[in-house]
């Protein structure tokens, strides 16, 4: 936090000696309009928008149908984001997913959640419709509100939630399936507090956003990096290792490393090592690098990411960040956050040694 406050406490001080200070003033001043915008209606889009209030696959599935009956019958420029036609394959790919559903853990998901909706519905400040909240537990403790909507639901039947999706708006009124007729109920409120969040506090911050980001893009050029946005973009860093508890955390483990943490957990999950692995073992060259650490910033969705030396050359693919990377969402910091890639070595190695891949290496490698 201190870190952040700096960061800022510059940003501002630089951008009041410039031209740009009566636009950051304005950007600002949005900002917090926004944030206490949000505080009042914080509870009531956690809970009814977002879904805290229904925690249950089940129920995700009822408001998905309940929307998209509503929402395909407009035209695709006035509906919900999730439901344009850009976005609907991967959205029916998941209504329709074959996925198990389990009851007893949906039940006590959705009873544990019933009870937190109904603690927030009672504190100052919080949800105050108590009219709905006495409709959806209709006269009923969470623990049996959750097992009736579970139990009486049908929408655990990929077949079911096909069937409703294509009868449409007349096949969603007409369902008296309880998981539906919760989702229904609870619609109205939850698309006014969205229309809250959306005009009051998204649309500004995301206009202040924009308008500061330009700003610092003006004042400090290509000296600090952009923020991830799903947009391409580079990030310079160097492999290097750090102190936790007062022990040097070295650059790169190794696959001696990998068989020796293994037999140390007794290969149980998740050390258990594929037995291609186990029975391939004196193939390999233990002393390969297997992963590497580096201070590159990355952030979640780079997963999968390049990362090339100073020549250009492949050298290995970002896949995590250590526990102390996590406050790069946030800050970013090189004291100890590192980010984590799979070593290019290894990759090889396993190729030609475990899966019997060489003629794919030769090719990949120009040999």
């Amino acid at each position: 936090m201190r870190l952040k406050r700096a960061e800022e406490d510059a940003f501002r001080k630089a951008a009041e000696a410039s031209s740009h200070a009566a636009v950051c003033k304005t950007a600002f001043a949005t900002i917090d309009k926004s944030l206490t915008a949000m505080a009042s209606i914080r509870a009531d889009y956690a809970m009814l928008e977002q879904g805290t209030a229904f925690q249950s696959t089940l129920f995700g599935y009822a408001r998905t149908l309940v929307r998209l009956a509503e929402e395909t019958a407009k035209p695709n420029a006035d509906r919900l984001y999730e439901y344009r036609d850009s976005n609907l394959p991967s959205l029916k790919q998941g209504l329709f997913s074959a996925a198990p559903i389990y009851p007893r853990l949906q039940t006590a998901l959705l009873a544990d959640s019933l009870s937190a909706y109904l603690e927030e519905n009672g504190r100052c400040g919080g949800i105050s419709d108590h009219q709905l909240a006495e409709k959806v537990m209709a006269g009923k403790s969470p623990d049996k509100r959750a097992a009736e909507l579970v139990q009486g639901t049908k929408l655990a039947d990929v077949a079911v939630r096909r069937k409703l999706a294509d009868g449409g708006l007349q096949a969603i009124e007409a369902s008296d399936d309880p998981m539906i007729q919760l989702a229904r109920l609870v619609d109205a409120p939850a698309r006014r507090v969205r229309t809250i969040f959306q005009q009051q506090v998204e649309e500004p911050q995301r206009w202040a956003y924009g308008k500061l980001a330009d700003v610092r893009f003006a004042l400090f050029g290509t000296d600090t990096y952009p923020d991830a946005t799903f947009t391409l973009r580079l990030s310079v860093g160097t492999v290097k290792g750090y102190e936790e508890n007062g022990v040097q955390v070295p650059v790169w483990t190794t696959f001696a490393g990998l068989y020796r943490t293994a037999k140390e957990h007794d290969y149980v999950d998740p050390f258990n090592l594929p037995k291609i692995w186990l029975d391939r073992k004196n193939r390999l060259n233990l002393n390969t690098p297997y992963n590497f650490i580096c201070t590159n910033d990355i952030i979640g969705g780079n997963s999968g990411s390049p990362v090339v030396n100073r020549e250009g050359e492949l050298v290995g693919i970002a896949f995590d960040g250590n526990i102390q990377s996590l406050v790069w969402d946030y800050v970013f910091s090189e004291v100890q956050g590192r980010s984590l890639a799979v070593h290019g070595s290894a990759i090889l190695e396993a190729m030609r040694k475990v899966y019997d891949a060489g003629e794919l290496v030769d090719e990949l490698t120009g040999k």
